[in-house]
């Protein structure tokens, strides 16, 4: 089922192309590079969960009442810091999620990653208030035809636009220490040089 269910409706969820694929695999290779980063230097920085185009193998449950479920989301990708792994247990679950099992997390990431699609614009501002709602700290858009990135911040309890990243920039985060993500690298693109 490829279906999320946002503020109690089901919206079918865009099925993810190659290239969209190959940016969700690149995400994960960037964040888990910088996760063994700072394993080398005995810091742990937390854990990363991606969308693949083959496996439907996460979902947040988020905000839900014992008897209904409201929202569960499929982003594109989530970190989860070190104070969250600990407070939701999701050690555990990304055992499961690297071995291609599907996982449903119920608990809040730190960061939240999502495609931008014309066609979604409404179902994505839905999500966004949803997100600042239960206090995610950043939502990173990803634009595949511009190709950039907005970067959304919790300021004030709302989400705020931070700033956009373009090529040649580098994505960077106050709870990331040294983390920063290359748009190039996202996008397998180079700025062409001028004649």
């Amino acid at each position: 089922m490829n279906n999320e269910i946002i503020d109690g409706s089901s919206h079918e969820k865009h099925k993810l192309n190659d290239e969209e694929t190959k940016i969700s695999e690149r995400l994960f290779n960037k964040f888990n590079e910088y996760f063994i980063s700072r394993k080398n230097r005995n810091e742990n920085a937390g854990l990363y969960f991606s969308s693949n185009q083959n496996v439907d193998n996460f979902a947040l449950l988020l905000n839900n009442s014992n008897s209904e479920i409201k929202n569960l989301i499929k982003p594109l990708g989530v970190y989860f810091s070190l104070d969250k792994i600990t407070d939701c247990d999701v050690n555990n679950i990304y055992e499961s999620f690297l071995k291609q099992e599907h996982v449903v997390i119920e608990c809040t990431p730190d960061i939240i990653i999502e495609f931008s699609y014309m066609s979604d614009k409404n179902i994505f501002s839905v999500k966004k208030k949803l997100y600042e709602e239960l206090g995610v700290f950043e939502c990173w858009e990803i634009n595949t035809e511009k190709k950039d990135i907005i970067v959304y911040r919790l300021n004030d309890n709302k989400l705020k636009f931070s700033s956009t990243y373009y090529p040649g920039d580098k994505v960077k985060t106050p709870i990331l220490k040294g983390f920063g993500l290359s748009i190039h690298d996202v996008f397998n693109s180079r700025i062409p040089l001028p004649d």
